[in-house]
C-alpha cells in the first residue's frame, strides 16, 4: 500500500508539473500573438490576400485550438475514457497540421533562397511528401500506443487532466524525433550552403545579405527547438514527456509565423523603396531587378 501511495503521488506531482509546464508555454503564446499582433494586421491583413496567407493562418490560428482543446480537458481530469482520449487525438493532429505547416514554410523558404532551382524543387517535394507521411504513420501509430492512466481520484483540482502512459510510445517517439532532427539539419545545411553561395556571388547587395542573415538566424533557432524537444524528452519523467511535442508543436508556429511576417515586411521595403515587385522570399521568380540584382518574387 506504501509503494501504490508513494507511485500516486509521484503522478499527481507529475501532472501538476505538466499543467505548470503547459500553462507557460500557452502564456507565451499568447504574449507572442500580442506582440505581433500589429505587425501582423500591418503585413498580412492590410496587403493583398498571397498564398502565403493560409500557412500563416494555419501556424498562428491552429495553437488557438490547442489551446482551447488542452483548456476544455482540464475539467474532465481522466475520469472518463473515451472523452479523454478523442481530447488527446484532436489535440494531437491539430498541432500536427499546425507543425506540418510551419515545416513547409521553412522548406519554401529553403527553396527561395536556393534562387527557385527546379532540382532543388524535386528534393525539396519529395522531402516533404516523406516528412508528412512519415509524420502520419508516426503519429497515427503513437496515439494508438497511449493508455489512459486509471487513478481513483475523481477531483480535478488534485488530477488536473487527462493523463496517458507514455512509456509504451516512447520507441515511437523516438523514431519521430530522429525522423524531425534529420529534417531539420538538412534544412540547416542547405541554407548555409546557400548563404556561402550569396557571398560568393558578384552581384550581392546589402539588402540581400541582410534577407540571408536573417533567413539563417530563423533557421538557427529552429534548430535549438528541435534540440530543446529532444532534451525535454529524454529527461523529463513520466507523464511530463508529453510537454516535448507540446512545446516544439506551439515554438514552430511562433517562429515560423514570425518568419512569414517579417518576409512581408522584407516585400514592403523593397516596394517602397524601388518601385520593385515585393521580395517575400517564399516564392522566387527569375526577374533581374535594375541596379540592385534582385531577385523579385511574387506570393
Amino acid at each position: 500500500m506504501d509503494a501504490y501511495s508513494a507511485a500516486l503521488s509521484t503522478l499527481v506531482r507529475e501532472a501538476h508539473a505538466l499543467e505548470y509546464l503547459q500553462v507557460a508555454l500557452y502564456t507565451f503564446f499568447i504574449f507572442d500573438y500580442l506582440e505581433l499582433l500589429f505587425r501582423e494586421i500591418e503585413s498580412i491583413w492590410k496587403r493583398k490576400w498571397a498564398k502565403v496567407n493560409i500557412l500563416y493562418l494555419l501556424c498562428r490560428y491552429t495553437c488557438f485550438v490547442n489551446l482551447v482543446i488542452w483548456a476544455s480537458s482540464l475539467a474532465d481530469a481522466g475520469v472518463k475514457l473515451k472523452p479523454c482520449l478523442n481530447t488527446v487525438y484532436a489535440h494531437g493532429w491539430v498541432a500536427f497540421i499546425g507543425m506540418t505547416s510551419a515545416q513547409l514554410t521553412f522548406f519554401l523558404r529553403t527553396y527561395a533562397l536556393w534562387g527557385a532551382s527546379r532540382a532543388v524543387a524535386v528534393f525539396l517535394s519529395t522531402l516533404s511528401v516523406a516528412m508528412i507521411g512519415s509524420g502520419i504513420i508516426i503519429s497515427s501509430l503513437t496515439m494508438r500506443s497511449k493508455q489512459l492512466i486509471q487513478l481513483p481520484i475523481h477531483d480535478a483540482t488534485i488530477v488536473p487532466q487527462c493523463l496517458l502512459n507514455v512509456e509504451g510510445s516512447v520507441k515511437l517517439g523516438m523514431f519521430g524525433i530522429l525522423n524531425g532532427r534529420i529534417i531539420d539539419i538538412i534544412l540547416v545545411v542547405m541554407v548555409v550552403v546557400a548563404k556561402i553561395r550569396r557571398y560568393r556571388a558578384i552581384d550581392t547587395s546589402p539588402f540581400i545579405n541582410k534577407v540571408f542573415h536573417e533567413a539563417t538566424v530563423y533557421f538557427g533557432l529552429n534548430f535549438v527547438i528541435s534540440v530543446m524537444s529532444t532534451v525535454f524528452f529524454f529527461t523529463l519523467p513520466g507523464v511530463t514527456k508529453m510537454f516535448c511535442t507540446e512545446f516544439m508543436a506551439v515554438m514552430y508556429r511562433c517562429l515560423a509565423c514570425r518568419m512569414i511576417v517579417r518576409l512581408r515586411e522584407q516585400g514592403m521595403e523593397i516596394t517602397s523603396t524601388q518601385s520593385a515587385a515585393p521580395v517575400s522570399g517564399l516564392q522566387f521568380q527569375k526577374d533581374e531587378q535594375d541596379q540592385s540584382g534582385l531577385t523579385s518574387s511574387r506570393v
